[in-house]
């Protein structure tokens, strides 16, 4: 549980503060991808956005955690921090919103 939280606060912590600083939609846009199997195009459309709009948004994320998103590597640490965060939460912010469906 450690390693995930550490994970989680290093990875998933700085996309919400950026989200709560900037009222933008990184945290939903980042989830939709991985669950969309990492297609941009299917995102956009699960989002309701162009898909130009996800790969901005994606390069946002890329360079806000200095990740390569086209890593496994870096999906995989994406998939502990979603999973710590839906299991163990983030009792510190409770405004944001996430897209389960």
């Amino acid at each position: 549980i450690e390693e995930a939280k550490q994970i989680y606060n290093e990875t998933l912590q700085k996309v919400i503060a950026y989200d709560n600083k900037n009222k933008s939609e990184l945290l939903n846009t980042l989830y939709s991808y991985l669950e969309c199997n990492l297609n941009v195009e299917n995102t956009g459309k699960k989002l309701f956005i162009h898909k130009n709009t996800v790969r901005y948004r994606l390069k946002l994320i890329s360079n806000l955690l200095s990740a390569n998103l086209d890593s496994l590597n870096t999906i995989i640490l994406f998939r502990i921090a979603f999973t710590y965060f839906h299991f163990v939460g983030d009792n510190r912010n409770k405004t944001v919103p996430l897209i389960l469906n």
